[in-house]
């Protein structure tokens, strides 16, 4: 009696045999008499199967416990419960939103502009600019002193000295997958100057003059 996976070669009398069923053989034995041997054969087949997955940045097979982070063909051998090979492939595709260039920190003049940008070579990117006073990342939206909050550059109008050390970062979307840009500080200065204050308070003698 033999389970066997494929094929089986009976050593008795030479012959490969792929199918399940019950063979015979005829020799002779050491008495000159007919020796009938009979072969009780069962042929198990191996299994294949596959699967396609799509994943964000990298994925891993249960498997094989393997981890991919590139787009592929892969393939794993397994033992199935007959004891034959079960190949099993995986068609893989890895979506990956890479940022280019990255926020950067900006230092405003009080009343200016300021601007943050974040490039990605994504295919249709969508954006989501948000910002953290010190209290947690909250989203922004274009409204009052922001601009463009859901494109590549925001805008930042009027900063005020209140909004120094401010933190800036965005959200990029691609599909289903997403990445979280590095953060940008805004740093805001103080550009007040003798300009800026009462003259009224400063009296400036001799003058002409000069000497110190």
């Amino acid at each position: 009696t033999m389970t066997e996976c494929n094929s089986y070669t009976w050593n008795t009398n030479g012959q490969t045999y792929t199918q399940t069923g019950q063979y015979t053989t005829v020799l002779t034995n050491a008495q000159g008499c007919d020796s009938t041997v009979t072969l009780d054969l069962t042929i198990t087949q191996p299994n294949t199967g596959s699967e396609t997955m799509t994943e964000c940045n990298s994925y891993t097979w249960n498997t094989n416990g393997q981890t991919y982070t590139q787009s592929g063909q892969y393939t794993a051998v397994l033992t199935n419960a007959s004891g034959c090979d079960s190949t099993v492939t995986l068609n893989l595709t890895i979506e990956i939103v890479d940022i280019t260039s990255q926020p950067v920190d900006q230092t405003v003049v009080v009343g200016n502009n300021g601007q943050f940008t974040v490039t990605t070579s994504a295919t249709n990117p969508s954006y989501q600019w948000q910002s953290n006073d010190g209290n947690g990342w909250i989203d922004l939206f274009n409204a009052g002193q922001y601009s463009g909050t859901d494109t590549d550059v925001l805008t930042i109008s009027n900063v005020q000295f209140g909004q120094n050390n401010f933190l800036y970062r965005c959200i990029v979307t691609s599909g289903n997958c997403e990445t979280i840009s590095s953060v940008g500080r805004l740093t805001i200065q103080d550009n007040v100057g003798l300009d800026d204050i009462n003259k009224n308070i400063f009296n400036v003698y001799p003058n002409p003059t000069s000497n110190s």
